[in-house]
């Protein structure tokens, strides 16, 4: 990759207080590594063997499987304006060879730490802890004879963009999922009114507007 030394020029040999001279610089470009910082909290989800896709930000077209193969122990802190951030490094090995990645790309990855299928999932905006029988509770607002009801649920894993639910919502069930400023006002018991959208088949949800508000019915699907 890199020649630092030509023919007839000195090489220094390396002592205890004096680094020798570098000659080359080798690498096996068909097995590489991609070495990214995984923030404290998601760190205890990350484990060796996850299924991974890397994208390279020159690439952004293109993503490349991998899988982990080393989770840092020893935390990478850095002072960022006036809070401290704490991360850990995390090693990923490339499945796929390609002769456009180089060394020192900048990269970002998703780590898949797990995955279900035919599951009832809601959009994470809808859920909210709110007080329940003086505890507090994962909730949503289901709308039903047209009032919205507080009800608890017990939720599972969750996506950027979607929360699983394990009980509290059956299919069908329509959920009233914000923006936050009305869900943050709504009382249990509160007459609400909507008109449905047209079906939004790519999706597989039946969205449904009024206003600000927004309401979806619960679906199986797979995160």
């Amino acid at each position: 990759m890199k020649l630092n030394v030509e023919e007839g020029e000195t090489a220094m040999m390396g002592t205890m207080n004096i680094q020798g001279t570098v000659l080359m610089t080798i690498a096996d470009m068909s097995s590489m590594i991609a070495v990214v910082t995984i923030d404290e909290t998601d760190v205890p989800q990350v484990k060796i063997d996850q299924e991974v896709k890397v994208i390279a930000d020159a690439l952004p077209d293109s993503s490349y499987p991998g899988i982990v193969t080393k989770v840092g122990l020893m935390p990478i802190t850095s002072q960022l304006t006036t809070e401290k951030v704490t991360d850990f490094e995390v090693e990923i090995e490339l499945n796929r060879f390609s002769p456009l990645l180089r060394p020192g790309m900048n990269v970002k990855v998703d780590i898949i730490t797990d995955e279900k299928l035919d599951v009832y999932v809601i959009p994470i905006q809808a859920s909210g802890k709110r007080k329940i029988d003086d505890e507090m509770s994962e909730t949503v607002f289901l709308v039903s004879e047209g009032k919205a009801h507080l009800t608890k649920i017990e939720t599972g894993i969750a996506s950027d963009t979607e929360l699983e639910i394990l009980s509290g919502i059956d299919e069908g069930d329509t959920i009233i999922i914000g923006p936050y400023r009305v869900l943050s006002k709504l009382k249990d018991g509160q007459e609400v009114t909507f008109t449905v959208a047209e079906e939004d088949t790519t999706s597989q949800t039946a969205p449904e507007t009024s206003g600000s508000r927004r309401f979806i019915q619960a679906v199986k699907k797979r995160i």
